[in-house]
Protein backbone atom coordinates (compact mmCIF):
# COMPACT_ATOMS: atom_id res chain seq x y z
CA UNK A 1 0.00 0.00 0.00
CA UNK A 2 1.28 3.33 -0.90
CA UNK A 3 1.37 6.59 1.54
CA UNK A 4 -0.29 9.02 0.01
CA UNK A 5 1.09 12.40 1.45
CA UNK A 6 -1.08 15.06 -0.86
CA UNK A 7 -4.27 13.02 1.10
CA UNK A 8 -2.69 13.59 4.42
CA UNK A 9 -2.23 16.91 4.02
CA UNK A 10 -5.62 17.69 2.50
CA UNK A 11 -7.17 15.93 5.44
CA UNK A 12 -4.69 17.51 8.11
CA UNK A 13 -5.76 20.71 6.73
CA UNK A 14 -9.62 20.42 6.31
CA UNK A 15 -9.53 18.97 10.17
CA UNK A 16 -7.27 22.09 11.23
CA UNK A 17 -9.51 24.74 9.40
CA UNK A 18 -12.09 22.84 10.62
CA UNK A 19 -11.57 23.86 14.00
CA UNK A 20 -10.67 27.20 12.68
CA UNK A 21 -7.02 26.51 13.95
CA UNK A 22 -4.06 28.99 11.94
CA UNK A 23 -1.00 26.70 10.82
CA UNK A 24 1.18 28.77 13.49
CA UNK A 25 -1.03 27.37 16.43
CA UNK A 26 -0.64 24.14 15.41
CA UNK A 27 2.97 24.36 14.40
CA UNK A 28 2.95 25.74 18.09
CA UNK A 29 0.93 23.22 19.52
CA UNK A 30 3.18 20.22 18.20
CA UNK A 31 6.28 21.99 18.42
CA UNK A 32 7.51 22.43 14.62
CA UNK A 33 7.37 25.24 12.14
CA UNK A 34 4.62 27.11 10.23
CA UNK A 35 7.05 26.01 7.13
CA UNK A 36 6.90 22.12 8.03
CA UNK A 37 3.15 22.39 8.96
CA UNK A 38 2.26 23.97 5.34
CA UNK A 39 4.90 21.23 3.75
CA UNK A 40 2.89 18.27 5.44
CA UNK A 41 -0.64 20.02 4.43
CA UNK A 42 0.89 20.47 0.55
CA UNK A 43 1.99 16.70 0.84
CA UNK A 44 5.49 17.75 0.05
CA UNK A 45 6.77 16.61 3.65
CA UNK A 46 5.98 13.13 5.45
CA UNK A 47 5.74 13.28 9.31
CA UNK A 48 7.53 10.70 11.22
CA UNK A 49 5.09 9.06 13.90
CA UNK A 50 5.25 10.97 16.61
CA UNK A 51 4.86 14.06 15.09
CA UNK A 52 1.80 12.87 12.97
CA UNK A 53 0.19 11.52 16.32
CA UNK A 54 0.77 14.63 17.89
CA UNK A 55 -1.03 16.00 14.97
CA UNK A 56 -4.00 14.52 15.35
CA UNK A 57 -4.24 14.77 19.37
CA UNK A 58 -4.32 18.39 18.38
CA UNK A 59 -6.86 18.08 15.53
CA UNK A 60 -9.07 15.42 17.65
CA UNK A 61 -9.02 12.69 15.55
CA UNK A 62 -6.78 9.37 15.29
CA UNK A 63 -3.87 8.27 12.99
CA UNK A 64 -6.35 6.75 10.89
CA UNK A 65 -7.80 9.35 9.53
CA UNK A 66 -5.06 10.67 8.06
CA UNK A 67 -4.04 7.63 6.54
CA UNK A 68 -7.15 5.93 5.08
Amino acid sequence: MKFNLKLMGFRVSTQRRQLKITQEELAEKVGVSVKHISAIETGRSKPNIQLLYDIASTLNVTIDYFTF
